[in-house]
């Protein structure tokens, strides 16, 4: 991968990811090809790096989507303790809009906008127990892993 990609995939600038790509390929992990004025960089030592830390996960999820998921779902739990019936459904609107864009992230389809009133809150809490359970014990819950692809949660090559 690219310096830029990889600044890219993780949320940091383009200078810090090729700093430590060079500490990294100096140390033998990373090796580097250059292709004009950039660097691609890769495992050196893949077999190497396979018997040290194990197999890699078959998903890699994005963990900032997950958290913030399971971070809001949380709340809303902690408020409907505490929270009438009659604004309880204003907090899981609101809920359900500031996850919106995680769970498109995800792959997580949205609820259906027929879901309206008290019945709302039931069905994100039956949302975030399926997702948040599986989550827990390390499982993608999708029908079919595969689809679980995309830009942010990928299957992880070996």
């Amino acid at each position: 991968m690219s310096v830029a990609a990889l600044a890219v995939a993780t949320g940091y600038t383009k200078r810090n990811v090729a700093d430590e790509c060079d500490t990294l390929q100096r140390a033998g992990v990373l090796s580097v090809r250059a292709r004009g004025n950039r660097f691609y960089y890769s495992l050196a030592r893949r077999p190497e790096l396979k018997a040290f830390v194990g197999e890699m996960p078959a998903v890699l999820p994005d963990w900032t989507a997950m958290l913030n998921v399971a971070r809001e779902l949380v709340v809303l739990e902690r408020l409907s303790e505490d929270t009438g019936l009659i604004t309880l459904p204003v907090h899981a609107r609101e809920t359900l809009r500031l996850i919106s864009d995680d769970l498109d992230d995800l792959h997580i389809g949205a609820l259906s906008n027929n879901i309206q009133g008290l019945d709302l809150w039931p069905a994100l809490r039956e949302l975030g127990d399926v997702h948040l359970g599986a989550w827990s014990i390390g499982q993608w819950p999708s029908g079919n892993r595969s689809e679980a692809g995309g830009r942010r949660v990928r299957r992880a090559s070996s």
